[in-house]
């Protein structure tokens, strides 16, 4: 379910007792802010970390204890800690690391009354950004979301040093990549024309273009998905919709033709493997990854060297959500014994550059250096001591955020800037948290029939030459097993989302 906790107590508690010794005529008496990470340890973390605590005394007057947990164990530790009282202040979390399931146990505290007054500046991004909606749980402020802004439509992306007579940005619909790769295949018979490995995740390459083409948005909850121009967001199980068929259709047909490996199914390599060491025609990607690899090519990073890469956006017209605000984000504990000074540290990521240097690089010189304004090992290393530490990703901040030997000067604004074009925007159901509990036996069965029969289909494997019939009984099979059910309990809570949003 999509709810959180009601009880403002913790946060009216700090607002009459914090004031007092907060003002601005009183100097902060030092706390030591406690923060839980996700992830292992980098080496030089504490000293790093010490060196935070001395440059923001003025204004923060903390030390910093930070924990980090393996991925594994994190939601598990951060469950049993908040049911347990912890008063830990600051943890690292996300849409895909059991924010939902945290909401549920009462993890966190509300952060309506305590975010303008402690964190303004940031309180005012997240205004200017439209984010608030996607933090907000039955009223309350339940986290501090991303201010990246990030769209990952899908790109096509082909060696243009193997064709270079096809331009760029020529290559927009799934009918056009039919064609390049129908020529493609016999002139590169050695080569995997399209890399389309089962890592990517359902609905896998094919199925994420025909989803682009008839504007389809997935609900990231067992297949299901919603037109993007219905207001009344219409739960739509992907296996029928005219997507899904096409998508089968095309797989099918790749898949005779070898454009598609016949071992694509089970293939459990890297699908970057392939491109590093030139074994890659094409391939589905994204702004980011599709820039960063043409970017490498160019530079000569590839292990195979020679090979260039270009890229076509797909279906530029249609709509696109944006990628949700989050998918990275910070919370405060419930039981938080400063949450105050936790959020002044956040407010401080986001207005002083030279703090978020220290927090986010560390110690200049020692566990990085600048080439210009580039950020890189120091000394010619090859692995970090701090930099790039797990559980950053929720304090990147585009105005701040140095470029690397991955990403040039200037990358991430320009990923801001193309997830602001018009038809790049914000989904109504962002931080909508589905509840299975009523139809948990539905959803096994669903996902059952899903990876048993949809995923060989979405790769061209089928028992027959019939697809409509393969189709047609692979629905049959899903409703069987309890579609119409799992639909009308995902559609209420869908419809009591949106009316809680009017």
């Amino acid at each position: 379910a999509n709810k959180g906790t009601e009880d403002t107590t913790a946060a009216k508690a700090v607002e009459s007792t914090s004031q007092p010794t907060e003002s601005k005529a009183e100097p902060l008496k030092e706390v030591t802010l406690k923060f839980y990470f996700g992830g292992e340890k980098p080496s030089a973390f504490d000293e790093v970390w010490n060196a935070v605590g001395d440059a923001s005394r003025d204004k923060l007057n903390a030390k910093f204890e930070a924990t980090f947990v393996p991925f594994g164990d994190y939601i598990n530790k951060i469950t049993v800690m908040a049911a347990a009282g912890d008063n830990w202040d600051l943890n690292f979390c996300g849409d895909w690391l059991g924010y939902a399931q945290l909401l549920n146990a009462s993890a966190f505290m509300p952060l309506n009354d305590i975010l303008p007054k402690y964190a303004p500046d940031l309180y005012a991004k997240y205004q200017s950004l439209g984010v608030l909606d996607a933090a907000t749980v039955d009223g309350n402020i339940m986290c501090l979301p991303w201010t990246m802004k990030m769209n990952v439509r899908p790109y096509f992306m082909w060696r243009s040093d193997l064709s270079p007579e096809i331009a760029v940005d020529s290559v927009k619909t799934i009918e056009e990549i039919d064609a390049l790769l129908t020529t493609a295949k016999p002139k590169f018979p050695e080569l995997k024309v399209f890399n389309m490995g089962s890592q990517t995740g359902f609905p896998y390459s094919v199925g994420s273009i025909t989803a682009l083409k008839y504007e389809y948005a997935d609900l990231s909850f067992h297949g299901f998905y919603f037109d993007i121009n219905d207001a009344a967001v219409k739960v739509v199980p992907f296996e029928q919709t005219q997507a899904f068929k096409e998508a089968v259709t095309y797989a099918k047909k790749w898949n005779t033709a070898g454009i598609v490996a016949k071992d694509a199914l089970i293939d459990k390599n890297d699908m970057n493997s392939y491109r590093d060491t030139g074994k890659e025609y094409s391939c589905i990607s994204t702004n980011e990854s599709s820039q960063v690899n043409i970017t490498n090519a160019a530079k000569d990073k590839m292990s195979f060297k020679g090979q260039r890469f270009e890229r076509s956006l797909l279906y530029p017209e249609k709509k696109y959500f944006n990628r949700t605000p989050l998918a990275n984000i910070v919370t405060i504990s419930k039981n938080a014994a400063n949450p105050d000074r936790a959020l002044m540290f956040c407010n401080l990521m986001e207005t002083d550059k030279t703090f978020y240097d220290l927090v986010m690089y560390g110690i200049k010189d020692k566990t990085y250096m600048l080439n210009g304004e580039e950020a890189v090992l120091p000394g010619g290393a090859t692995v970090s001591t701090y930099p790039g530490w797990t559980s950053q990703w929720a304090f990147w901040k585009p105005q701040f955020m140095r470029p690397d030997p991955n990403y040039e000067a200037g990358f991430w604004q320009k990923q801001g800037e193309f997830a602001s074009q018009p038809n790049n925007i914000n989904s109504p159901v962002y931080g909508l948290f589905f509840n299975g509990d009523a139809i948990k036996t539905e959803l096994t069965k669903r996902d059952q029939l899903q990876d048993e029969t949809a995923k060989p289909l979405l790769f061209g494997v089928t028992k027959t030459n019939d697809i409509d019939k393969e189709i047609a009984d692979y629905i049959a099979a899903q409703k069987a097993a309890g579609t119409d059910k799992i639909v009308a309990e995902l559609q209420k809570q869908v419809d009591a989302y949106l009316a809680g949003k009017k």
